[in-house]
């Protein structure tokens, strides 16, 4: 009876301090997620996911004439448990492409004969894997100012950008927690409106 009454306390104070936990988390992320919001003039929302109550936060307005929504999101659980960040907004160029940095599994993709696009620039051609099933195409979207920003931006850029004929997303594993993530985010907005400007 009384290791019952133990295990049942214990549970309960497992319990609670979970909750306590995410609600600083949560505390803290909104923090920068307002920051975001009231910088770039766009609507904060947020929903809840599982019993534990995590907050994902959306971000929904134009930036620069262009839509743009930045979504939260959680995958896993427990100590798998990962946050991610989107940003999508509206682009039709009439072919697809992705760009990621170049990485173990890009490399071993390329060893297997499957290659991205080479733009004879070292430092680009070494630091992303670019695809897309209109090379031509890609490669004048990809020009002077844009391909120099895509160079200024390698230390904030981790995610991967993909454009699959009428939507343009950059998705990055992070938790919006400090400044120097909210840079990098706006770094990679930045890039993917620049993509889409005339």
């Amino acid at each position: 009876m009384i290791g019952g009454v133990i295990g049942v306390s214990v549970l309960g104070g497992f319990i609670w301090l979970m909750i306590f936990l995410n609600a600083r988390q949560k505390k803290r992320r909104e923090i920068f997620w307002n920051e975001l919001a009231s910088k770039h003039n766009l609507s904060l929302t947020s929903r809840k996911k599982s019993f534990l109550h995590i907050a994902l936060f959306n971000l929904e307005g134009t930036v620069a004439n262009q839509p743009v929504s930045i979504q939260e999101t959680v995958k896993g659980s427990g100590n798998h448990q990962r946050y991610y960040v989107s940003i999508e907004t509206a682009f039709s160029p009439g072919y697809s492409f992705c760009i990621r940095k170049e990485g173990i599994l890009t490399q071993i993709i390329n060893l297997v004969g499957i290659h991205d696009i080479i733009f004879r620039d070292e430092e680009i051609d070494k630091t992303y894997n670019l695809k897309s099933d209109n090379e031509d195409e890609f490669r004048r979207l990809l020009v002077g100012h844009k391909l120099e920003e895509l160079r200024l931006i390698k230390n904030q850029f981790d995610g991967v950008l993909i454009c699959n004929n009428y939507k343009l997303s950059y998705t990055v594993q992070m938790q919006l927690n400090n400044s120097e993530k909210v840079s990098d985010l706006e770094a990679a907005m930045a890039f993917v409106l620049l993509l889409v400007s005339k």
